[in-house]
């Protein structure tokens, strides 16, 4: 009998596959440290920010921080939007009880399918609410769907295919945004 696809050590593979991947196009892995320079965050997000942050210093004297951010993935469905709306109310309660101000750096509409209302109205809804921090939808794909079932990433399995195409859109702009800006003085 097959192994479910949520068998760790096989998701563990899939992962180190998809890794190797994008190593094999240019890319180099990056394994963002807990503790981050604050500089970049508190340019991103003003001063006001720095008081619900969980900073400290290095030896030097640098200030480090917490690193406030993280992207969610949505699928283009009306439970997805429902889920997003719970997330949101958490990551206020953590901030309110917590005093931890967890910042959405972006939402990554999945399953997309232009041809379908809903998933033209999960985007928009996306857009409205979360702006410039609205990744391009990763269309649907049957290549996408395919991949896991063969035990293989999008890159490995469908290398030239729209989804291929759409996640490496995605991390190129997750690169882009991810460098450091000059501090105003």
């Amino acid at each position: 009998m097959r192994k479910a696809v949520t068998d760790r050590p096989a998701a563990d593979m899939r992962a180190e596959a998809l890794v190797a991947s994008y190593e094999r196009t240019g890319y180099r892995r990056v394994a963002p440290a807990i503790l981050q320079p604050a500089d970049p965050f508190l340019d991103l997000s003003g001063e006001d920010i720095r008081k619900r942050m969980y900073l400290t210093t290095d030896p030097s004297g640098r200030e480090l921080c917490l690193r406030p951010d993280l992207t969610i993935p949505v699928s283009c469905d009306y439970l997805s939007l429902v889920g997003v709306k719970q997330v949101m109310k958490t990551l206020k309660d953590i901030d309110q009880h917590l005093g931890h101000t967890v910042r959405v750096a972006g939402v990554v509409p999945t399953f997309f399918d232009a041809r379908t209302k809903l998933a033209r109205e999960a985007v928009e809804t996306l857009g409205g609410y979360f702006k410039e921090r609205l990744y391009e939808p990763i269309r649907r794909s049957t290549r996408l769907a395919e991949a896991p079932s063969h035990r293989q990433t999008i890159f490995e399995y469908a290398p030239e295919s729209q989804g291929a195409e759409d996640y490496r859109r995605l991390v190129d702009r997750f690169v882009a945004t991810a460098q450091p800006q000059e501090r105003a003085a």
